[in-house]
């Protein structure tokens, strides 16, 4: 029943992107501000939709290995390790090294996507990915940027 209300609610959300693009389109380029209004809730659900589906905990996570999950948490550390020549970047899911439910690991083509500009720590993500061990610890590996999304304070 859940998964029914979450599918249902997944559909309004992409029916409401799609409405929300067509209207995009029909605005006269005088409204400016108008545009920028619905480029804005068009990203807001583009989020939304991507958030509602079956997102869990860190710390559930930890216990889905082999299995794809959504997981929504707080950056609680980072570490970038250059091996090699080879950049990685691991964040700890909310909870600092060794303590850590899930690791989430960026390797270098991901890596140089996400544009690490930015201090991620404290931040709220949401990962999607399958679960997979490394030595004793739960990870998502993220091969594709597009799976890993950092929320607006």
């Amino acid at each position: 029943m859940v998964q029914n209300l979450l599918s249902a609610n997944i559909k309004s959300l992409h029916f409401l992107q799609v409405f929300l693009l067509l209207l995009y389109k029909s605005l006269s380029p005088a409204t400016a501000i108008m545009k920028s209004i619905f480029t804005f809730l068009i990203l807001i659900t583009a989020i939304g939709s991507f958030a509602q589906g079956d997102t869990i905990k860190a710390r559930k996570a930890k216990s889905m290995v082999n299995r794809e999950v959504i997981v929504k948490a707080i950056v609680a550390g980072s570490r970038f390790i250059e091996k090699d020549g080879k950049s990685i970047l691991i964040l700890s899911l909310d909870k600092p090294y060794p303590k850590t439910p899930l690791t989430v690991v960026f390797y270098n083509k991901a890596y140089t996507a996400l544009n690490p500009q930015y201090l991620l720590d404290g931040k709220k993500v949401i990962v999607k990915g399958t679960v997979s061990k490394y030595k004793n610890t739960s990870q998502i590996v993220i091969s594709d940027i597009q799976n890993f999304i950092v929320l607006p304070e």
